[in-house]
């Protein structure tokens, strides 16, 4: 039975990650694994938004692949510490990390310099092709670190869409609409504007907010919010998902986007960051940025979901480990 060790970013000091998007891209990542390596696969799961513990340090020698599960993790820094805490004993006893739809933490952050580049090539593995979340991060990964076994597949939140069922979606409006708000990145006028259009176009019992966030259902209530809400937690998101396909989204959480495309809902992302916007340019996904928020009204009305995967760079990614 193959064991495989994953740097979950679902876990965060010991519990559950404030962001829930974390564990839509644990659910996928996860999914994913499994089909590689079989269900009976065992999956040991670890923390990789935290550092390694000195307890932690044998598991090493005991499975036979590593991952480095999604999300804006990739940059390396050394002090004050970057998006992946690497440290002392991850210097240690970090080895062939496999990265599987990682993604870089934002057009500000930097990656090249010594430092970079002496982690990377320390930790990351010269015998397996590593996924990348966007054409961005892999472009850095070979110009910046000196990676050439990367493969840019996208993020596996959106591998469903290759997997033999066929996923079609309304081009027009539906009757009720789910959003969401980010936290950390705040704009009380153009968010101010979001919930006013949406409101325009569906009417106020229509609208349902989805707290992805540990803080966004605090902001969206600053804002004079005072309608639905759905439970932030993920099986509360899927159920509602489920009800139907009279159902749209339109909101800033990139992952509470695609999880509603999984569920065949209408989804429109608002770019507030690199995510999105490189996701977007490389698959089709229907963005709008939200600095152009006056052009809304009229995606609200129609647009098209025509979403292309790299169906064969998926493949031979996955099929590699059947290999060795």
């Amino acid at each position: 039975m193959t064991k495989v060790l994953l740097l979950d970013p679902s876990i965060y000091n010991d519990g559950n990650s404030p962001n829930v998007g974390d564990l839509i891209i644990s659910r996928a990542v996860v999914k994913q694994l499994k089909s590689i390596f079989g269900e009976g696969c065992e999956i040991i799961r670890r923390s990789s938004h935290s550092y390694l513990k000195w307890s932690d340090r044998g598991m090493f020698k005991k499975v036979d692949h590593v991952f480095v599960g999604g999300s804006n993790l990739l940059w390396f820094r050394m002090f004050p510490p970057a998006s992946f805490k690497v440290g002392l004993t991850g210097m240690l006893y970090y080895r062939n990390l496999v990265l599987f739809g990682v993604g870089w933490g934002s057009y500000e952050m930097g990656s090249k310099g010594f430092w970079s580049k002496y982690i990377a090539n320390k930790i990351l593995s010269k015998n397996h092709n590593h996924s990348t979340r966007d054409r961005m991060t892999a472009n850095k990964l070979k110009t910046d670190l000196g990676f050439e076994n990367v493969v840019n597949t996208v993020c596996p939140t959106l591998w469903f869409l290759v997997e033999g069922e066929e996923y079609k979606y309304r081009s027009t409006k539906g009757k009720k609409c789910v959003f969401s708000l980010t936290d950390y990145d705040k704009d009380p006028e153009k968010d101010s504007f979001l919930i006013k259009t949406l409101m325009e176009n569906y009417g106020p019992e229509n609208v349902i907010f989805w707290p992805q966030g540990k803080g966004d259902q605090k902001y969206v209530e600053t804002l004079g919010y005072k309608g639905k809400s759905i439970k932030r937690d993920l099986e509360s998101l899927i159920a509602y998902y489920k009800q139907g396909d009279e159902l749209d989204y339109i909101g800033t959480r990139l992952h509470a986007g695609i999880l509603a495309l999984e569920f065949h809902v209408r989804t429109l992302i608002i770019e507030i960051d690199n995510r999105a916007k490189e996701i977007a340019r490389d698959t089709g996904l229907p963005t709008i940025s939200r600095s152009n928020l006056q052009n809304l009204n009229g995606m609200i009305q129609s647009f098209e979901t025509n979403i292309t995967l790299p169906a064969k760079k998926i493949t031979d990614w996955k099929n590699q480990f059947s290999q060795k």
